[in-house]
């Protein structure tokens, strides 16, 4: 995932956030998290990871690809794929 996806999915959470006046903090303690992780998340200075996406598409009610964008799962198939193909190299080279 690019940098300018990671921006412009944080300011689609951004708008969501204020357009339906949730505070960041009621958010992050009603998720269970670290009111600071969220702020991570939201300010772009971690990006979210497939469960954050996940747990914060189901709280605004939302589906992940629409907070998200269109190349959510993509990336996600991608990634495993990758690692599919990774571990079936390692066992091939194991026998």
């Amino acid at each position: 995932m690019s940098f300018r996806n990671i921006n412009n999915m944080m300011l689609a959470l951004k708008i969501e956030l204020l357009r339906r006046g949730i505070r960041q903090t009621r958010m992050a303690v009603d998720l269970g998290w670290d009111p600071a992780k969220l702020s991570r998340i939201v300010n772009e200075i971690t990006p979210p990871n497939v469960e954050d996406r996940r747990a914060i598409a189901s709280y605004l009610k939302v589906s992940e690809r629409d907070l998200f964008g269109k190349d959510v799962m993509p990336a996600e198939m991608r990634r495993l794929a990758g690692t599919a193909s990774e571990i079936k190299n390692k066992l091939a080279t194991q026998q």
